[in-house]
């Protein structure tokens, strides 16, 4: 991440930019979108950890990533009109 966080001159002005990156290791038995889902969310660690970061999806993101699915399906699905008052 360092040669990408270099400063680059550019018509006499200094530039900077930053790179997060989410990858999974590649697992031939399970779909597509769900290796999308997974890099997905390990971008989505890396950018809430700061900038210039790489995270690799892991079985601690995949708890985490099944955690929060369950809350937004629950909430997508409550009838808030009758569970809260």
């Amino acid at each position: 991440m360092t040669v990408i966080s270099d400063p680059y001159v550019i018509e006499g002005r200094h530039v900077t930019i930053s790179c997060s990156i989410g990858w999974t290791m590649l697992e031939l038995q399970e779909s597509t979108r769900s290796q999308i889902s997974h890099a997905d969310y390990a971008l989505m660690v890396a950018k809430k950890k700061g900038k210039n970061r790489a995270v690799m999806f892991d079985e601690a993101h995949a708890k985490q990533a099944g955690a929060r699915f369950r809350i937004e399906d629950a909430l997508r699905h409550a009838d808030l009109a009758n569970e809260i008052d």
